[in-house]
């Protein structure tokens, strides 16, 4: 089944850089000063372009730091993560507030869907950042070897993000000019070839380009070949020209493919899997002496999705699906700030984006009597759509930064969005933002933030699987954020933040009752539609750092609430987790290194099927919890320097005791002597003990 065979490769482990340093602070608080140096603490030589990174401030060049509390994860920080972390968005899953499922790389930040998460890359947005979209989306599609840095930011971001209403991970390429380099990899999961370089007899003008070719297929076919048979790929570039110390213009090429075919453990559920995606654009930069800059992208994105399945379980049910779908979108987008005085900065945005889709969905579905019974559904039914929508949306921004005092620091901005077409009102939105941070001491910080963040459908989002034939209004999304941060003497970061998010009248979401992994779920007889009239999403976070050479340690802790409200009644949502935990120990020392981190959260709320003499009932919805998630990922690495490049093999176990975290269930159909059916439900896990052996080479 998918889930003996994708679950071994679900965490798709990235191919490592081969960087002998040390994996110290893992997790980096929001910096105090406009640049951080993270200093690398490998004893043993390095080749000279490997030398330590230099990581700036978040926002982009010609503007201040940003007063909106954020983490900034660089590159090492991610790929020293232990247990297939070397996948950029899985990383980010340790930090307090973001959370995932044991096989999906989509998070979930601070209570909301996996949908509100905004992903962009050197300012551009990436629609659809995931490999195997069609199921549980498995891992991210930008490879962090490419990476010099993502800030991540898990509400009240600033003005210049919108569309989404939880979280941002602005992701950035290295700045450096004609840096040369020369990368290959091969692990479980991927082969890579990476390079960048100066381009010979064209002054100002250098590249970047990564690819990779997923070899998790292979390895299914040697170790489990009766499970699901991925094929995956992809390809990162940047062509760049800098004709002055002032201006640069760059192309960029971001190009994924990736196909499924996969089975479940019962033999029930057969589906093929494929999509398509590139996003092609172009970014512009000008500079002026008085520190003014500007900022225009002009971009396509082009999305193609296509899922066929057949579901067949005498006992359940029979039904097929074929979904094919096509969006083309075009952004344009310019920034400008300024600075209005020593103190004083001003910023101005302008988004214009324009798509267009085409819809061919058909599913039919046909339950036996005793199913449709128990879960109140019909028991034929039919659903056809086939439309070409479109979207069209102008977003404007203002934000203000002003120094205060050198100890008091504030950012206000405000968003104007209008979005219509194919079922959109056309109204206008208005989001209001501000920022505080007050400098108690010199290495304390105190911090608020308040803000309203609407989101609106994009074109390749009508949920026509479920029978959503128009977009939705625009969701809204109100936080109130409270945070302290503070640096001891010896060096020790801690950070304690508390958040409230406040959503007046979601939007319905469809979900499956029991069985979180299935490939079809819409095909399935738990899938239900959950409106809730408003949404409260709360919790405290307390997360400390540290290093004392040659170890470096992190540790985080969360309370949480994710709650729906049905006429007064709150209900958890199915990923509410009240109490999460991480902690890491890393170790570095000349050649070697190594991580080991652990995780353990409340388990996920879960609908129970109950059982008497007289039938089988459904229990409340999410009236009942798995037992606790736990999970430990170990990894050590040895790297061999020479002249000029560096050998490097690691060794990685994630779930490294095997534990048996229960995910959901599955539903069970057993036909009596007299006829009748007896209904059960059986236990599925997340990720079982995963090995991964992976060997680098790079100069």
């Amino acid at each position: 089944m998918l889930l003996g065979g994708l679950l071994l490769g679900a965490g798709a482990s990235a191919a490592q850089v081969p960087e002998p340093v040390s994996p110290s602070a893992s997790i980096i608080l929001t910096p105090t000063e406009p640049v951080v140096r993270i200093e690398a603490q490998a004893e043993a030589p390095r080749p000279d372009l490997e030398a330590d990174v230099i990581v700036e401030g978040s926002r982009e060049g010609g503007e201040g730091p940003d007063v909106a509390t954020h983490h900034l994860l660089e590159r090492a920080q991610i790929i020293s993560q232990p247990g297939l972390r070397d996948d950029v968005f899985r990383s980010a899953g340790r930090l307090p507030g973001v959370t995932q499922n044991g096989l999906s790389a989509a998070p979930h930040v601070r209570g909301g869907g996996v949908d509100e998460l905004l992903v962009l890359l050197d300012g551009f947005p990436i629609r659809q950042p995931y490999h195997l979209s069609g199921y549980q989306s498995v891992f991210s599609l930008i490879d962090p070897q490419l990476l010099a840095r993502m800030d991540v930011f898990t509400g009240g971001f600033p003005a210049r993000f919108g569309g989404r209403m939880s979280g941002v991970f602005d992701m950035h390429l290295p700045d450096r000019y004609g840096v040369s380099t020369r990368g290959v990899g091969m692990s479980f999961y991927n082969a890579s070839l990476r390079g960048s370089d100066s381009v010979r007899g064209a002054d100002g003008w250098d590249w970047l380009g990564m690819g990779r070719l997923g070899t998790l297929g292979l390895v299914l076919d040697a170790l489990a070949p009766d499970t699901g048979e991925p094929t995956y790929g992809d390809f990162v570039g940047r062509l760049r020209w800098l004709p002055s110390a002032d201006r640069e213009i760059a192309a960029y090429l971001v190009y994924s493919r990736d196909a499924l075919k996969i089975d479940n453990s019962l033999d029930t559920e057969h589906a093929r899997l494929e999509s398509e995606s590139h996003y092609l654009w172009l970014r512009g930069e000008q500079r002026w002496d008085d520190g003014s800059q500007l900022t225009l992208w002009l971009g396509n994105t082009h999305l193609e999705n296509f899922r066929a399945g057949l579901a067949n379980d005498p006992l359940i049910g029979r039904g097929f699906l074929d979904d094919r779908r096509v969006a083309n979108i075009w952004d344009l987008r310019a920034r400008f700030t300024m600075p209005l005085s020593v103190t004083q900065e001003l910023q101005l945005g302008a988004e214009w984006t324009t798509g267009s889709a085409d819809y061919d969905y058909t599913s039919v579905i046909r339950y036996t009597q005793a199913v449709a019974d128990l879960f109140g559904k019909p028991v034929q039914s039919l659903n056809r759509f086939t439309e070409n929508p479109s979207i069209h949306g102008m977003h404007l921004y203002v934000a203000h930064r002003w120094d205060i005092t050198p100890t008091l620091l504030t950012e206000t901005g405000v968003r104007l969005e209008r979005d219509s077409g194919f079922g959109l009102e056309g109204a206008n939105l208005v989001d209001p933002r501000f920022a505080l941070r007050w400098a108690l001491r010199p290495n304390t910080h105190l911090r608020l933030q308040w803000g309203r963040f609407h989101q609106s459908d994009e074109v390749n989002e009508l949920r026509v699987q479920d029978g959503v034939t128009q977009f939705d209004r625009p969701q809204r999304s109100d936080h109130l954020i409270v945070g302290l941060d503070h640096v001891t003497p010896t060096g020790v970061t801690l950070r304690a933040e508390a958040f409230s998010k406040r959503q007046l009248d979601p939007r319905e979401r469809f979900e499956n009752l029991f069985d979180r992994l299935s490939i079809l779920p819409e095909l399935e007889p738990d899938r239900v539609r959950i409106a809730p009239d408003s949404s409260q999403l709360r919790g405290v976070e307390l997360s400390a750092r540290g290093e004392v050479h040659p170890f470096s340690w992190w540790a985080a802790y969360t309370w949480s609430q994710a709650l729906d409200e049905f006429d007064g009644v709150e209900v958890p949502r199915s990923w509410d987790q009240r109490h999460a935990l991480t902690v890491g120990l890393a170790w570095a020392r000349g050649r070697w290194d190594a991580a080991i981190a652990g995780t353990a959260h409340t388990g996920w709320p879960i609908t129970e099927l109950l059982t008497d003499a007289s039938g089988a009932t459904l229990g409340t919805r999410s009236g009942d919890r798995v037992p606790t998630f736990f999970s430990v990922d170990m990894r050590v690495r040895h790297s061999w320097l020479f002249d000029r490049s560096v050998l490097s093999l690691a060794f990685e176990l994630t779930n490294a005791f095997d534990q048996n975290n229960s995910c959901c269930r599955e539903l069970m159909a057993t036909q009596n002597p007299d006829g009748t059916t007896t209904f059960s439900t059986r236990a599925v896990d997340w990720l079982p003990l995963i090995p991964s052996l992976s060997v680098q080479w790079s100069r």
